[in-house]
């Protein structure tokens, strides 16, 4: 059993990888990949990195500030404030990989669930609408160019301050980036927020309703 140990700033360090190995070559391999971190990321905006942590049981266990992981040789990590990079693999097992800079945060490598893995490319995947809720599906495709706080909340009807907060929830997630431009914050997307869009798990986004 490897027990990894978190504090606090190893939570708000803590990332999960998007791009799938180089192994991820096969379309239904790099379908089932994206629809696995497509639930990591439901799990992320509903509640933080904790969720995150704890949506991967029964694989691995959470109790904070511990993360058990089936592994081998008994081993406590501590993180010491370097954060975790979660690397999701269709192949292989649970393992940390050891860096040798020890300035870096280490990596776990996880196998994806397996009601996430696909049989055919043509299997129906969840919308984002469903994951993240239709205006923050909407907003997420409203960025395909980048726009101000004020142009979405006019493109989707919605006021200046229920917008702050469904991008604030957004760049949380690592989907979207926000940038200062005088008077303007403008938002674009990160390569999260791109792959999820237009990913085999792209849905029509701009026409589900806001919600």
């Amino acid at each position: 059993m490897l027990r990894i140990h978190f504090t606090a700033d190893d939570i708000a360090r803590t990332r999960l990888a998007t791009a799938p190995r180089a192994d991820h070559h096969d379309d239904l391999i790099r379908a089932s990949v994206e629809a696995d971190v497509a639930a990591r990321v439901g799990a992320l905006l509903a509640g933080g990195v904790e969720a995150l942590l704890g949506s991967f049981e029964p694989l691995m266990r959470w109790r904070a500030p511990v993360l058990e992981v089936r592994h081998p040789v008994d081993h406590d990590l501590r993180l010491q404030g370097r954060g975790l990079w979660l690397v999701p693999s269709f192949f292989r097992g649970a393992t940390p990989l050891p860096l040798a800079d020890q300035d870096l945060p280490p990596v776990l490598v996880y196998p994806i669930a397996p009601e996430h893995r696909r049989n055919t490319i043509t299997d129906p995947a969840d919308s984002l609408a469903d994951l993240m809720g239709g205006t923050r599906a909407a907003v997420l495709a409203a960025l395909r160019d980048s726009a101000s706080t004020t142009q979405l909340a006019t493109r989707l009807h919605t006021s200046l301050a229920a917008m702050s907060r469904h991008t604030k929830t957004l760049r949380q997630a690592g989907l979207i980036t926000s940038t200062r431009c005088g008077p303007a914050v403008l938002h674009g997307l990160t390569p999260l927020g791109r792959r999820l869009l237009d990913g085999p798990l792209c849905v029509t986004a701009q026409r589900s309703s806001p919600r």
